[in-house]
């Protein structure tokens, strides 16, 4: 592993923006800068004269991080200390629950003794909890195979074993089965306290199934007794029969209600059974037997208190929506801005659509544009007039590489969660086509992917090189599942940020080489001794981009099977063999739970037409997942992210050598607040409109992660009514004030995103400023945080709420590298280290952000002089410049 050489902020021109050909004339950039430099002033200029300055930023930003939550178990389990990353603040999302001092699981691959067993519960009595029959559990139906035939049943007393403490059933009881009913949480506050139903002849869980319960039935511990699991947690409106964070009327707590109580419950499992045995043996039939509801088992349980956000609108009930549109990379902002805009003004609710940035900007074009999330701005044809749209910074967001990733058998920490990944360019490039073997069907030698191709991307040589903690792991198995990464779950449909992937996929020479068809190691080797040689699959052979969706083309279908059922298997093509998900969240939670989303099993019952169903989950231990998300999905889930890496091999460093080819020198960039923010300071703006700001994704800014999104709000003022103007002015008000505080607390900036800097937060306050509020007359804004007033005087309220990150200069050279900056977005682990600039521990005195910025204006202010006469002509280029990026000279 080499050091990377430092590169100088003047090492290779890259493209600006979203460009796969050769950059532009640099005097068309410079015009284009001018005319920015010009626009930005004139936003910016409205929020510097409503913005008072501030002698120091604000304290540091309250830790979006929630405080973990660790008990003990008892008797038996004495030695068992388990930990809930999570327990306050809860919405629908993944916690994660880790624990140490356990027994390792027996046998390797199965369950028969010594596991832990999870579950979400309700329950209105806080000393002891909840009773079984308020649990989530026994909607799943495994096989014998992998452990005892009522460990995932609601069955507590079965003929030949009868828990001794199950008071409900006979002494020397020989059957039928007895099953622990499940009750749902009520609608209201009980008013006695709840009291256990009888057992019942058969299962009534009628509330869940296997398609959406959130049980876990094993769960796999270590040689060292320790373990992790992903559990996702359920608000009332996935689940109803739990309720948890309905809001219940409860007549003697102060306000007249309360949100319904819900637990976490572990159920430790060891190697004794409820009649006392001990359970011993290589078998199914000698493992463990018992639910972990009956009554001996549940004794053992180890259970947290759960506080969920409350499931509700604070709006009035019957108020007209205001409603929103745009793209993904807003929704979990604007899931935890609602609340908050509520509870600031119950009468006028803010819904949001989730569609396509073409989608919300063709939109911008209708008589009623209303609010739309874009990336990039509305354009218009050479020779057009467009409408006169303005565009408000909203979000900080980035398109992540997601990973659930386990040790697989047989290694030293088997079962345990890998938390570090590197993937640059080219491997992106290769898990998008569909070039390892197992992406389409590694045991065919008909298939077109070349048999020279690895099986998939833990077994190529370039994956290993950058990830050295895969070269000794027994991964891939001729198997798509069960530890093996062919591709990535990827989402259906087109956005601006899948353009921004496939634009640095196509600028990174390596990715463009292999496309083009040239074998991986015909650029250069990162210093490994052997290569495969592999190509792109070529099916994809000279794919054009960049384009704003993720095609799967390869016409491979799966051969026929003979006769066996009543229904002939009709052929596995194509996406049933590699199937879309509908969002980026979809695809973060399928991750999470182990789930490929593959349509690979064929279901066949009776005379009914035969079809290819949901394929099962990939087993506890066995997890080895890719997915396309973003920062605040991956946040949400709990999922660790990739560091993305840029190849060094070939450029000057800071004393004019080149590094050379045949090394391992690259740069690895996670995604954190922190290199988000690095990559809004280095955007340049767009062709199309100066206003809009698009990201680097090649940027020389070492500390500045490519795939950072910045959306924007868009609107037509000229368009909207008086009333429409003053919704939208108090919504980007509150985004621009308390809703740029990153926190779990409901109307504040949800984790994975970075907060808006001063500079941006100037755009989107004067942005509000200047929406009709009544005829005529623009919105007066300066309601944010606690500050209110009229006039140009009390905008800046809005500004003083933004959040501290460390500064991260472009050096004119860089300095020696140190500690990688880390943040709450990712939990990605990066193999090169860079500088931390630490203001708190230097001798430096941290800038005034407004009063820097304002500075900086003025002197944008006399270089907007100079751009003035040559407006025909910026406006002639901007119009031949299409969306946002320089076409092929």
């Amino acid at each position: 592993m080499t050091s990377v050489s430092p590169r100088p902020a003047t090492a290779g021109a890259r493209t600006a923006g979203r460009a796969g050909a050769p950059s532009p004339p640099a005097g068309r950039i410079r015009r284009l800068r001018l005319a920015a430099s010009a626009f930005a002033v004139l936003i910016a200029a409205v929020g510097l004269a409503t913005t008072p300055a501030h002698q120091a930023r604000a304290a540091a930003a309250r830790p979006q991080d929630a405080t973990p939550v660790t008990k003990s178990g008892t008797g038996q389990f004495g030695s068992l200390k388990v930990t809930v990353s999570q327990t306050q603040d809860l919405i629908d999302q993944n916690v994660d629950v880790s624990w140490t001092g356990a027994a390792q699981t027996y046998p390797s691959g199965a369950f028969y003794t010594n596991f832990l067993e999870i579950m979400q519960c309700w329950g209105d009595d806080p000393a002891t909890g909840p009773d079984p029959s308020q649990c989530e559990y026994g909607g799943l139906s495994v096989g014998a195979a992998v452990s005892g035939q009522y460990v995932t049943t609601r069955e507590v007393a079965t003929t030949g074993l009868v828990d001794p403490k199950e008071t409900d059933v006979p002494a020397g009881y020989g059957g039928p089965d007895i099953y622990m009913p499940f009750v749902p949480a009520p609608q209201s506050a009980p008013a006695t306290p709840y009291s256990r139903p009888g057992l019942v002849a058969q299962d009534n869980s009628d509330y869940y199934d296997n398609a959406d319960t959130n049980e876990i039935d094993y769960t796999l511990t270590d040689a060292d007794g320790s373990g992790n699991q992903y559990f996702h947690m359920l608000t009332n409106t996935q689940s109803p029969g739990l309720g948890c964070g309905q809001v219940v009327a409860e007549p003697a707590a102060p306000g007249g209600a309360g949100v319904e109580p819900c637990w976490l419950v572990v159920v430790p499992r060891g190697n004794l059974e409820v009649d006392g045995n001990t359970v011993s043996g290589t078998t199914a039939a000698s493992a463990l037997q018992s639910s972990p509801l009956s009554a001996s088992n549940w004794a053992n349980r180890i259970q947290f208190p759960l506080d969920f956000q409350p499931v509700t609108s604070a709006c009035a009930i019957g108020a007209n929506e205001v409603q929103t549109a745009g793209d993904e990379q807003v929704a979990d902002a604007m899931d935890s801005w609602q609340p908050g805009l509520c509870a600031k003004d119950p009468t006028a609710p803010y819904s949001y659509s989730e569609v396509s940035d073409d989608s919300a900007r063709n939109e911008l074009n209708t008589p009623d544009p209303g609010l739309q999330f874009v990336s990039d701005p509305l354009s218009t044809s050479f020779g057009e007039t467009g409408p006169a749209t303005v565009y408000a910074p909203v979000a900080v967001n980035a398109l992540t590489v997601s990973f659930y990733i386990q040790y697989p058998p047989g290694s030293a920490s088997a079962g345990g969660q890998i938390t570090a990944l590197n993937l640059n360019a080219r491997l992106l490039a290769k898990l998008l086509t569909q070039s390892y073997r197992d992406a389409v069907a590694a045991n065919d030698p008909y298939t077109d992917v070349p048999s020279q191709n690895p099986v998939d991307l833990t077994a190529d040589p370039e994956f290993r090189a950058l990830n050295p903690q895969f070269a000794s792991l027994n991964f891939g198995e001729n198997n798509f599942g069960a530890n093996d990464i062919p591709d990535l779950i990827l989402p259906f449909g087109d956005a601006d940020a899948y353009t921004g992937l496939w634009t640095w996929i196509t600028q990174d020479p390596a990715a463009r080489a292999f496309l083009d068809g040239a074998p991986d190691n015909d650029v250069h080797n990162h210093g490994v001794a052997t290569y495969s040689g592999m190509v792109v699959n070529p099916n994809y052979y000279k794919l054009q981009l960049p384009i704003e969706d993720f095609p799967t083309v390869d016409p491979y279908c799966a051969p026929v099977q003979p006769v066996t059922t009543v229904n002939q298997e009709t052929p596995l093509c194509g996406i049933a063999l590699h199937p879309y998900v509908n969002t980026m969240d979809d695809g973060a939670d399928e991750a999470s739970q182990g789930n490929q989303g593959l349509r690979t099993t064929w279901s066949d019952i009776g005379d009914e037409i035969g079809n290819w169903g949901t394929s099962p989950a990939e087993a506890d231990g066995k997890i080895a997942i890719l997915a396309l998300t973003d920062s605040a999905t991956a946040a949400k889930y709990d999922l660790p992210t990739a560091g993305l890496c840029d190849d060094l091999a070939g450029q000057t460093d800071a004393n004019g050598q080149i590094t050379p080819a045949g090394n391992l020198s690259v740069d690895c960039v996670p995604a954190t607040a922190q290199t988000l923010a690095a990559a809004v300071a280095d955007a340049l703006p767009s062709a199309v409109d100066p206003s809009v700001l698009i990201p680097n994704t090649h940027s020389v800014d070492p500390y500045a992660y490519p795939l950072t999104t910045i959306t924007y709000a868009a609107t037509v003022p000229s368009m909207l009514t008086p009333t429409q103007g003053a919704q939208y002015a108090q919504l980007l008000d509150y985004i621009a004030g308390p809703g740029n505080v990153t926190g779990l607390q409901p109307g504040e900036l949800a984790p994975g995103y970075a907060p808006l800097p001063a500079s941006l937060l100037a755009q989107t306050l004067a942005v509000a400023a200047s929406l009709p509020t009544t005829a005529g007359v623009p919105a007066v804004t300066g309601t944010s945080g606690a500050g209110t007033g009229t006039g140009a005087g009390s905008a800046g309220q809005g500004a003083a709420q933004e959040q501290v990150l460390p500064d991260f200069p472009v050096p004119t050279a860089l300095p020696t590298r140190g500690p990688v900056p880390t943040g709450p977005a990712s939990g990605s682990v990066v193999r090169e280290t860079l500088p931390a600039y630490d203001l708190a521990g230097s001798d430096r005195t941290a800038p005034d952000p407004v009063g820097t910025v304002r500075w900086v204006l003025m002197i944008c202010l006399l270089v907007c002089g100079l751009s003035v006469g040559g407006g025909p002509v910026l406006l002639y280029v901007a119009r031949r410049l299409g969306r946002g990026w320089f076409p092929p000279s």
